[in-house]
């Protein structure tokens, strides 16, 4: 009778025990032998959850690249507006040498700083006028190719360009409008790149929380329920120990009476 009263309590302890455990953790699910295949699919569900994560960042820096290039672009446009502008003025017959050649110096020192900027601009430290700059934000690593390319190209219709003359203006202004034409389409491709990317990360978002539901409805703990049960096993815990100490003082009276006998 005290060995199977002993083994009772012990298991109802014990159960006990898992029911604090749990409570404690806020998971119905602390480790396999509390339900193997329900932890395996929650770390399934939390390994993808981790990898949409990973995901999103990336899209996010990604977006980063893209805005950091585009401001450089914008900076470009505004120096070949100027030039443009520089160029215009030179083409007037009106001017003379000494006047065009001072509207050349400002148009080179412009040309000067277009080239140092597509040289040095950066995010981080991974240099914009690098294709691998770009492998975040076009999926196809052909595609971050062909962008670099279209800076190159754009730097290109203005190198070696001046206004120190009428005619030399007049050329320039060509090449500056082919310039402006492909920043503008760079600039394009950029937003196009950054609304689908904002898109991606919008979808992976949607899908991290659609998993991290799953995965709680799995793991966690009905903490209603398990309080019930707590109460339940702590009953049983009182009741157990109770009715041993009864069982002991019975036995320990019938020794007695046998023994005066």
């Amino acid at each position: 009778m005290s060995t199977y009263m002993d083994y009772n309590l012990s298991r109802t302890k014990n159960r006990l025990d898992e029911s604090q455990k749990r409570l404690s953790s806020g998971l119905r699910i602390n480790s396999a032998k509390d339900d193997a295949s329900g932890l395996m699919i929650a770390n399934q569900l939390m390994a993808q959850m981790r990898g949409l994560s990973v995901q999103t960042r990336n899209a996010s820096d990604a977006i980063s690249v893209a805005q950091v290039a585009e401001g450089g672009m914008k900076t470009s446009q505004d120096m070949l507006l100027r030039m443009r502008d520089l160029a215009l003025q030179s083409a007037n017959g009106a001017l003379g040498p000494q006047q065009r050649q001072a509207l050349d110096a400002e148009f080179q020192s412009l040309q000067t700083e277009m080239k140092r900027q597509q040289d040095t601009v950066a995010f981080g430290s991974q240099k914009l006028n690098q294709a691998a700059a770009y492998q975040g934000l076009f999926d196809d690593p052909a595609k971050a190719q062909a962008f670099v390319a279209g800076q190159n190209a754009a730097m290109s219709q203005i190198g070696g360009i001046h206004v120190a003359s009428g005619g030399a203006a007049q050329q320039a202004i060509g090449r500056i409008d082919s310039a402006l034409e492909q920043v503008s389409m760079q600039r394009a491709q950029l937003g196009a790149a950054q609304n689908a990317l904002e898109h991606r990360i919008s979808h992976q978002e949607q899908t991290r929380v659609n998993v991290a539901e799953g995965q709680s409805r799995i793991r966690d703990l009905d903490y209603a329920m398990e309080s019930t049960q707590q109460a339940k096993q702590q009953i049983m815990l009182r009741t157990g120990a109770a009715m041993k100490v009864q069982a002991n003082s019975q036995t320990l009276f019938l020794a007695k009476t046998l023994f005066k006998v």
